[in-house]
Protein backbone atom coordinates (compact mmCIF):
# COMPACT_ATOMS: atom_id res chain seq x y z
CA UNK A 1 0.00 0.00 0.00
CA UNK A 2 1.63 3.49 -1.00
CA UNK A 3 1.19 5.73 2.40
CA UNK A 4 0.59 9.68 0.88
CA UNK A 5 1.14 12.34 3.10
CA UNK A 6 -0.49 15.70 2.65
CA UNK A 7 0.93 18.41 4.89
CA UNK A 8 -0.20 21.96 5.01
CA UNK A 9 2.78 24.62 5.75
CA UNK A 10 0.61 27.52 7.68
CA UNK A 11 -2.88 26.80 8.40
CA UNK A 12 -5.52 24.49 6.92
CA UNK A 13 -4.87 22.19 4.27
CA UNK A 14 -8.39 23.53 2.51
CA UNK A 15 -8.12 21.05 -0.43
CA UNK A 16 -6.24 17.84 -0.32
CA UNK A 17 -4.40 17.29 -3.51
CA UNK A 18 -1.93 14.40 -5.48
CA UNK A 19 -1.24 14.82 -8.78
CA UNK A 20 1.99 13.45 -11.31
CA UNK A 21 3.38 11.44 -8.55
CA UNK A 22 5.06 8.07 -10.18
CA UNK A 23 3.72 4.76 -8.58
CA UNK A 24 6.99 2.90 -8.40
CA UNK A 25 4.95 -0.84 -7.57
CA UNK A 26 3.05 -0.57 -10.55
CA UNK A 27 6.02 0.61 -12.63
CA UNK A 28 4.66 3.43 -14.58
CA UNK A 29 3.28 6.95 -14.13
CA UNK A 30 -0.56 7.58 -12.64
CA UNK A 31 -1.77 10.51 -12.27
CA UNK A 32 -4.22 11.32 -9.43
CA UNK A 33 -6.51 14.02 -10.80
CA UNK A 34 -6.66 17.23 -8.57
CA UNK A 35 -10.00 17.05 -5.95
CA UNK A 36 -11.17 17.03 -2.48
CA UNK A 37 -9.88 14.50 0.30
CA UNK A 38 -13.94 14.49 0.75
CA UNK A 39 -14.67 14.35 -2.44
CA UNK A 40 -12.18 11.19 -2.94
CA UNK A 41 -13.26 9.32 0.15
CA UNK A 42 -16.96 10.13 -0.56
CA UNK A 43 -16.84 10.97 3.42
CA UNK A 44 -16.67 14.13 5.84
CA UNK A 45 -13.38 12.92 7.21
CA UNK A 46 -11.43 16.45 6.88
CA UNK A 47 -12.96 19.30 8.56
CA UNK A 48 -12.40 22.61 6.13
CA UNK A 49 -12.12 26.09 8.14
CA UNK A 50 -9.95 28.86 7.85
CA UNK A 51 -8.52 29.43 11.26
CA UNK A 52 -4.96 27.97 11.66
CA UNK A 53 -4.75 25.25 14.05
CA UNK A 54 -7.84 23.54 13.35
CA UNK A 55 -6.65 20.19 12.87
CA UNK A 56 -4.35 18.83 15.73
CA UNK A 57 -4.35 15.21 15.42
CA UNK A 58 -3.75 13.22 11.78
CA UNK A 59 -6.35 12.07 9.76
CA UNK A 60 -6.26 9.57 7.36
CA UNK A 61 -8.76 7.93 4.44
CA UNK A 62 -7.97 5.41 2.02
CA UNK A 63 -8.38 5.39 -1.98
CA UNK A 64 -8.71 3.18 -3.96
CA UNK A 65 -7.61 4.40 -7.81
CA UNK A 66 -7.63 1.17 -10.57
CA UNK A 67 -7.12 -1.48 -8.38
CA UNK A 68 -4.28 -0.07 -6.28
CA UNK A 69 -4.83 1.69 -2.61
CA UNK A 70 -3.73 5.13 -1.15
CA UNK A 71 -4.24 6.65 2.28
CA UNK A 72 -3.67 10.06 2.62
CA UNK A 73 -2.88 11.68 6.20
CA UNK A 74 -4.00 15.00 6.18
CA UNK A 75 -1.75 16.36 9.17
CA UNK A 76 -1.65 19.43 11.42
CA UNK A 77 0.86 22.11 10.49
CA UNK A 78 3.85 22.59 11.54
CA UNK A 79 5.49 25.95 12.89
CA UNK A 80 8.75 26.75 14.56
CA UNK A 81 9.51 25.79 18.07
CA UNK A 82 9.35 29.01 19.27
CA UNK A 83 6.20 29.67 18.08
CA UNK A 84 4.67 26.87 19.16
CA UNK A 85 3.56 26.88 23.00
CA UNK A 86 0.40 24.84 23.70
CA UNK A 87 1.63 21.28 24.81
CA UNK A 88 -1.08 19.92 22.85
CA UNK A 89 -0.11 21.83 19.31
CA UNK A 90 3.78 20.64 20.31
CA UNK A 91 2.15 16.76 20.36
CA UNK A 92 0.74 17.79 17.06
CA UNK A 93 3.69 18.68 15.16
CA UNK A 94 5.73 16.15 16.55
CA UNK A 95 3.18 13.45 15.44
CA UNK A 96 3.09 15.66 11.78
CA UNK A 97 7.09 14.90 11.56
CA UNK A 98 6.38 11.55 12.41
CA UNK A 99 3.96 10.92 9.08
CA UNK A 100 6.82 12.96 6.81
CA UNK A 101 9.33 10.57 7.94
CA UNK A 102 6.65 7.04 7.14
CA UNK A 103 5.48 8.86 4.37
CA UNK A 104 6.27 7.31 0.93
CA UNK A 105 5.64 10.81 -0.51
CA UNK A 106 4.89 14.17 1.15
CA UNK A 107 3.18 16.48 -0.88
CA UNK A 108 3.64 20.17 0.59
CA UNK A 109 0.65 22.28 0.42
CA UNK A 110 1.56 26.03 -0.82
CA UNK A 111 -1.09 28.92 -0.43
CA UNK A 112 -1.40 30.20 -4.34
CA UNK A 113 -2.88 33.23 -2.85
CA UNK A 114 0.25 34.39 -0.95
CA UNK A 115 3.19 32.49 -2.64
CA UNK A 116 5.63 30.80 -0.95
CA UNK A 117 7.21 32.11 2.74
CA UNK A 118 9.79 31.51 4.83
CA UNK A 119 7.67 28.57 6.90
CA UNK A 120 7.11 26.80 3.70
CA UNK A 121 10.95 26.17 3.31
CA UNK A 122 11.10 25.27 6.70
CA UNK A 123 9.04 22.41 6.50
CA UNK A 124 10.66 21.46 3.00
CA UNK A 125 13.90 21.03 4.99
CA UNK A 126 12.45 19.11 7.46
CA UNK A 127 11.36 16.48 4.67
CA UNK A 128 14.22 17.00 2.89
CA UNK A 129 16.32 16.12 6.01
CA UNK A 130 14.11 13.38 6.69
CA UNK A 131 14.52 12.43 2.79
CA UNK A 132 11.20 11.82 1.86
CA UNK A 133 10.14 12.42 -1.66
CA UNK A 134 8.06 15.25 -1.95
CA UNK A 135 5.79 16.98 -4.54
CA UNK A 136 5.03 20.63 -4.48
CA UNK A 137 1.33 21.60 -4.52
CA UNK A 138 -0.56 24.74 -4.49
CA UNK A 139 -3.79 25.10 -3.16
CA UNK A 140 -7.11 26.91 -4.98
CA UNK A 141 -9.17 29.48 -3.31
CA UNK A 142 -13.14 28.39 -4.36
CA UNK A 143 -12.99 25.15 -5.39
CA UNK A 144 -11.34 25.86 -8.81
CA UNK A 145 -10.00 22.59 -9.42
CA UNK A 146 -8.13 23.52 -13.38
CA UNK A 147 -6.05 25.98 -13.95
CA UNK A 148 -4.40 27.02 -11.18
CA UNK A 149 -1.70 24.93 -10.30
CA UNK A 150 0.95 26.96 -12.22
CA UNK A 151 4.54 25.23 -11.97
CA UNK A 152 6.28 25.10 -15.15
CA UNK A 153 8.65 27.26 -15.16
CA UNK A 154 8.95 30.71 -17.24
CA UNK A 155 11.18 32.41 -19.52
CA UNK A 156 12.11 35.67 -18.05
CA UNK A 157 14.93 36.48 -20.38
CA UNK A 158 18.27 35.31 -21.89
CA UNK A 159 21.76 36.42 -20.99
CA UNK A 160 23.45 33.99 -24.41
CA UNK A 161 26.68 36.99 -24.23
CA UNK A 162 28.21 37.17 -21.17
CA UNK A 163 28.44 34.78 -18.53
CA UNK A 164 29.01 36.56 -15.19
CA UNK A 165 28.28 34.59 -11.89
CA UNK A 166 29.73 31.70 -13.24
CA UNK A 167 32.12 31.20 -10.56
CA UNK A 168 29.59 30.81 -7.50
CA UNK A 169 27.24 28.59 -9.86
CA UNK A 170 30.09 26.52 -10.68
CA UNK A 171 33.00 26.38 -7.97
CA UNK A 172 31.51 28.56 -5.09
CA UNK A 173 28.30 26.82 -4.24
CA UNK A 174 29.94 22.66 -4.89
CA UNK A 175 32.58 23.63 -2.83
CA UNK A 176 29.77 24.80 -0.05
CA UNK A 177 27.87 21.50 -0.52
CA UNK A 178 30.67 19.37 0.23
CA UNK A 179 31.08 21.10 3.36
CA UNK A 180 28.02 22.07 4.28
CA UNK A 181 25.31 19.10 2.68
CA UNK A 182 28.63 16.19 1.56
CA UNK A 183 25.51 13.55 1.32
CA UNK A 184 23.43 15.46 -0.94
CA UNK A 185 23.61 16.45 -4.37
CA UNK A 186 23.46 19.26 -6.67
CA UNK A 187 22.39 20.08 -10.24
CA UNK A 188 25.86 20.97 -11.44
CA UNK A 189 28.15 20.20 -13.87
CA UNK A 190 29.19 23.60 -15.10
CA UNK A 191 32.85 23.18 -14.43
CA UNK A 192 32.93 19.21 -16.18
CA UNK A 193 31.28 20.65 -19.26
CA UNK A 194 33.34 23.96 -19.72
CA UNK A 195 36.56 22.03 -19.58
CA UNK A 196 34.91 19.94 -22.23
CA UNK A 197 33.75 22.45 -24.47
CA UNK A 198 37.21 24.23 -24.28
CA UNK A 199 38.58 20.38 -25.37
CA UNK A 200 36.33 20.14 -28.21
CA UNK A 201 36.82 23.96 -29.37
CA UNK A 202 40.80 23.32 -29.19
CA UNK A 203 40.15 20.74 -31.70
CA UNK A 204 37.79 22.07 -34.15
CA UNK A 205 39.17 25.71 -33.80
CA UNK A 206 42.60 25.20 -34.65
CA UNK A 207 44.23 27.68 -33.05
CA UNK A 208 47.33 27.63 -31.23
CA UNK A 209 46.39 29.57 -28.63
CA UNK A 210 43.75 31.25 -26.58
CA UNK A 211 43.46 35.36 -25.25
CA UNK A 212 40.96 35.80 -22.93
CA UNK A 213 39.57 39.63 -22.10
CA UNK A 214 37.47 41.94 -19.84
CA UNK A 215 37.14 45.62 -19.15
CA UNK A 216 40.65 46.23 -17.63
CA UNK A 217 39.36 47.87 -14.23
CA UNK A 218 36.07 45.48 -13.74
CA UNK A 219 36.58 43.23 -10.74
CA UNK A 220 33.84 40.98 -10.83
CA UNK A 221 34.51 41.01 -14.78
CA UNK A 222 38.31 39.40 -14.01
CA UNK A 223 36.86 36.93 -11.32
CA UNK A 224 34.86 35.39 -13.89
CA UNK A 225 37.11 35.83 -16.31
CA UNK A 226 39.81 34.09 -14.80
CA UNK A 227 37.62 31.01 -13.77
CA UNK A 228 37.36 30.92 -17.53
CA UNK A 229 40.46 30.83 -18.48
CA UNK A 230 41.72 28.30 -15.62
CA UNK A 231 38.74 25.70 -17.13
CA UNK A 232 40.55 26.17 -20.53
CA UNK A 233 44.00 25.59 -19.08
CA UNK A 234 42.73 22.41 -17.77
CA UNK A 235 41.37 21.63 -21.19
CA UNK A 236 45.15 21.97 -22.63
CA UNK A 237 44.62 25.55 -23.79
CA UNK A 238 47.72 27.69 -23.80
CA UNK A 239 46.37 30.69 -22.54
CA UNK A 240 46.75 34.91 -22.37
CA UNK A 241 44.92 37.46 -20.93
CA UNK A 242 44.88 41.79 -21.19
CA UNK A 243 42.05 44.40 -20.69
CA UNK A 244 39.91 44.66 -23.93
CA UNK A 245 41.27 48.17 -24.09
CA UNK A 246 44.92 46.96 -24.64
CA UNK A 247 44.10 44.87 -28.02
CA UNK A 248 45.49 46.49 -30.73
CA UNK A 249 45.23 46.47 -34.59
CA UNK A 250 47.96 46.20 -36.96
CA UNK A 251 46.56 47.00 -39.80
CA UNK A 252 45.55 42.85 -40.66
CA UNK A 253 44.72 41.35 -37.88
CA UNK A 254 44.22 42.06 -33.94
CA UNK A 255 47.17 41.39 -31.57
CA UNK A 256 48.10 41.54 -27.97
CA UNK A 257 49.96 44.22 -26.10
CA UNK A 258 53.33 42.26 -26.69
CA UNK A 259 52.30 41.95 -30.71
CA UNK A 260 51.61 38.05 -30.50
CA UNK A 261 48.64 37.79 -32.90
CA UNK A 262 45.20 36.94 -31.40
CA UNK A 263 43.87 33.95 -33.45
CA UNK A 264 40.91 32.77 -31.00
CA UNK A 265 39.33 35.44 -28.34
CA UNK A 266 36.91 35.01 -25.40
CA UNK A 267 35.91 37.87 -24.71
CA UNK A 268 33.60 39.47 -21.49
CA UNK A 269 32.18 42.31 -22.94
CA UNK A 270 29.28 42.86 -25.09
CA UNK A 271 28.97 42.35 -28.77
CA UNK A 272 27.46 45.28 -29.11
CA UNK A 273 30.12 47.27 -27.88
CA UNK A 274 32.74 45.41 -28.93
CA UNK A 275 31.26 46.16 -32.94
CA UNK A 276 31.19 49.84 -31.95
CA UNK A 277 34.38 50.21 -30.69
CA UNK A 278 37.06 52.17 -33.29
CA UNK A 279 38.29 48.82 -34.94
CA UNK A 280 34.64 47.21 -35.34
CA UNK A 281 34.75 47.13 -38.87
CA UNK A 282 37.84 45.48 -39.13
CA UNK A 283 36.59 42.95 -36.37
CA UNK A 284 34.20 41.35 -39.35
CA UNK A 285 36.97 41.57 -41.87
CA UNK A 286 39.04 39.72 -39.80
CA UNK A 287 36.15 37.21 -38.72
CA UNK A 288 35.12 36.81 -42.46
CA UNK A 289 38.82 35.85 -43.62
CA UNK A 290 39.21 33.45 -40.95
CA UNK A 291 42.12 35.22 -39.16
CA UNK A 292 40.06 35.75 -36.17
CA UNK A 293 37.90 33.34 -34.27
CA UNK A 294 35.56 34.57 -31.00
CA UNK A 295 33.67 32.76 -28.46
CA UNK A 296 30.72 33.92 -28.14
CA UNK A 297 30.28 33.97 -31.68
CA UNK A 298 28.66 37.05 -33.26
CA UNK A 299 25.24 35.40 -33.44
CA UNK A 300 25.12 35.79 -29.85
CA UNK A 301 24.16 39.66 -30.35
CA UNK A 302 20.46 38.23 -31.42
CA UNK A 303 20.13 35.95 -28.70
CA UNK A 304 20.66 38.77 -25.98
CA UNK A 305 18.69 41.38 -27.12
CA UNK A 306 15.41 41.20 -25.06
CA UNK A 307 13.60 41.90 -28.63
CA UNK A 308 13.95 38.19 -28.99
CA UNK A 309 11.12 37.96 -26.13
CA UNK A 310 9.16 39.29 -28.21
CA UNK A 311 9.77 37.60 -31.08
CA UNK A 312 9.95 34.30 -29.15
CA UNK A 313 5.81 35.27 -28.27
CA UNK A 314 4.93 36.24 -31.66
CA UNK A 315 6.10 32.58 -32.91
CA UNK A 316 4.86 30.23 -30.24
CA UNK A 317 2.02 32.57 -28.51
CA UNK A 318 1.17 30.96 -25.45
CA UNK A 319 3.95 28.58 -25.09
CA UNK A 320 3.83 27.22 -21.60
CA UNK A 321 7.25 28.10 -20.63
CA UNK A 322 7.07 31.62 -21.85
CA UNK A 323 5.11 35.28 -21.06
CA UNK A 324 3.96 37.67 -23.53
CA UNK A 325 6.03 39.90 -24.69
CA UNK A 326 5.55 43.23 -26.87
CA UNK A 327 6.88 46.41 -28.05
CA UNK A 328 4.52 48.17 -26.00
CA UNK A 329 2.43 47.69 -22.97
CA UNK A 330 -1.27 48.58 -24.42
CA UNK A 331 -2.31 44.87 -24.69
CA UNK A 332 -0.51 44.24 -21.10
CA UNK A 333 -2.58 47.00 -19.11
CA UNK A 334 -1.49 47.85 -15.43
CA UNK A 335 0.57 44.65 -15.06
CA UNK A 336 4.10 44.58 -16.91
CA UNK A 337 8.47 45.20 -16.67
CA UNK A 338 9.95 47.27 -18.90
CA UNK A 339 13.08 45.77 -19.96
CA UNK A 340 15.20 47.93 -22.16
CA UNK A 341 16.66 45.75 -24.79
CA UNK A 342 20.48 45.51 -23.63
CA UNK A 343 20.27 45.96 -20.79
CA UNK A 344 21.93 43.20 -18.32
CA UNK A 345 21.76 42.73 -14.58
CA UNK A 346 18.58 44.03 -14.19
CA UNK A 347 19.27 47.73 -14.95
CA UNK A 348 16.88 50.50 -16.21
CA UNK A 349 14.29 47.57 -15.38
CA UNK A 350 10.39 49.26 -14.44
CA UNK A 351 8.05 46.65 -12.42
CA UNK A 352 4.47 47.93 -12.84
CA UNK A 353 1.56 45.93 -10.94
CA UNK A 354 -1.14 48.21 -10.59
CA UNK A 355 -0.49 51.01 -8.40
CA UNK A 356 2.78 49.07 -6.87
CA UNK A 357 5.71 49.76 -9.05
CA UNK A 358 9.67 48.97 -8.54
CA UNK A 359 12.65 50.35 -10.94
CA UNK A 360 16.20 50.47 -11.12
CA UNK A 361 18.62 52.26 -12.42
CA UNK A 362 21.06 52.11 -15.16
CA UNK A 363 23.14 53.16 -18.16
CA UNK A 364 20.74 51.61 -20.38
CA UNK A 365 17.35 52.73 -22.00
CA UNK A 366 18.29 54.31 -25.00
CA UNK A 367 18.06 51.65 -27.44
CA UNK A 368 14.38 51.21 -26.81
CA UNK A 369 12.65 48.36 -24.28
CA UNK A 370 10.39 45.79 -24.59
CA UNK A 371 7.62 44.81 -22.43
CA UNK A 372 6.87 41.72 -20.52
CA UNK A 373 3.78 40.28 -18.41
CA UNK A 374 4.55 40.08 -14.93
CA UNK A 375 5.36 36.69 -13.44
CA UNK A 376 5.78 37.33 -9.92
CA UNK A 377 8.71 35.47 -8.09
CA UNK A 378 8.23 33.33 -5.10
CA UNK A 379 8.47 34.99 -1.94
CA UNK A 380 10.36 33.25 0.70
CA UNK A 381 10.20 35.88 4.37
CA UNK A 382 11.21 39.25 3.16
CA UNK A 383 13.57 37.97 -0.52
CA UNK A 384 12.29 36.94 -3.98
CA UNK A 385 13.97 34.05 -5.67
CA UNK A 386 15.22 33.37 -9.01
CA UNK A 387 16.76 30.40 -10.46
CA UNK A 388 19.32 30.94 -13.31
CA UNK A 389 19.64 28.05 -15.34
CA UNK A 390 23.07 27.50 -17.51
CA UNK A 391 23.62 25.83 -20.28
CA UNK A 392 27.58 24.95 -21.45
CA UNK A 393 28.07 24.12 -24.96
CA UNK A 394 24.19 23.94 -25.86
CA UNK A 395 23.49 20.86 -22.84
CA UNK A 396 21.70 22.08 -19.61
CA UNK A 397 24.82 22.20 -16.87
CA UNK A 398 23.31 23.62 -13.79
CA UNK A 399 21.29 26.22 -12.10
CA UNK A 400 22.29 29.30 -9.73
CA UNK A 401 19.57 30.75 -7.03
CA UNK A 402 19.55 34.83 -6.86
CA UNK A 403 17.80 36.32 -3.80
CA UNK A 404 17.02 40.30 -3.27
CA UNK A 405 13.75 41.60 -1.26
CA UNK A 406 13.43 43.81 -4.23
CA UNK A 407 11.16 41.94 -7.08
CA UNK A 408 13.87 42.95 -9.43
CA UNK A 409 16.89 40.61 -9.45
CA UNK A 410 19.76 42.74 -9.35
CA UNK A 411 23.58 42.49 -10.26
CA UNK A 412 24.19 43.02 -6.29
CA UNK A 413 21.57 40.00 -5.51
CA UNK A 414 22.76 37.20 -3.15
CA UNK A 415 23.63 34.11 -4.68
CA UNK A 416 22.15 31.39 -2.50
CA UNK A 417 23.92 27.79 -3.48
CA UNK A 418 21.46 24.34 -3.47
CA UNK A 419 21.09 20.62 -3.00
CA UNK A 420 18.48 17.92 -3.35
CA UNK A 421 18.50 14.16 -1.81
CA UNK A 422 16.75 11.25 -3.11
Amino acid sequence: MKRLLIGCGVGLVMFVLVGGFYNTSLAEERVVHFYQVNALTGQERSIVSPVAGTTRDAVDETVTVDGTEFTFVDTAGIRRKGKTHEMAEKLSVVMARRNIRMAHVVLLMLDATEGPVGLDATIAGIRARLGTPSVLIHNAVGGAFGGFLDIEPKLLEYNADTPTACLEASVAQWHWLQAVHPDADQFNSIHEKLIAAWQRLRITSGAQRLHFTAVGASEEDWGNLEYLRDTAVQAGWPTFALAVERIGFNGTGFVDEFNVPIEALFKLYPWEWLVNEQFGSALGQALAAARLQIFEPPWKMLLSNKALLVVLWELYPDHPNLLPAYADAQRLGSRYVRKPKLAREGANVLWVDGDVVESTEGDYGTEGSIYQALAPLPRFGDDYALVGSWLVDGEPAGIGLREDNSRITRNTSRFVPHYFTD
